[in-house]
């Protein structure tokens, strides 16, 4: 939760997405399925927190890890590059 961020101020936008989803796909959703969809929700507004909680520069750039696939060739063969 973010410092300025209340547990109502969760609960409204746990609320908010949920009616959203139920507006969408609400007919077909059984009791269980939707608390299936509002734990779900939960789950991605606390990462969502911990995403933002993580301090970036503003140089930081995406950390990039470039490995080319080596199971192109047959067995036994050097890829070509």
């Amino acid at each position: 939760m973010l410092a300025d961020e209340t547990s109502g101020d969760r609960e409204m936008a746990v609320d908010t997405r949920l009616q959203l989803a139920l507006a969408r796909a609400g007919r077909q959703l059984d009791d269980d399925q939707r608390r299936i969809v509002r734990s779900r929700i939960e789950r991605q507004l606390e990462m969502a927190h911990l995403v933002r909680a993580v301090p970036l520069a503003h140089d930081d750039e995406p950390a990039h890890e470039f490995s080319p696939s080596h199971g192109l060739a047959g067995a036994g063969e050097t890829p070509r590059l």
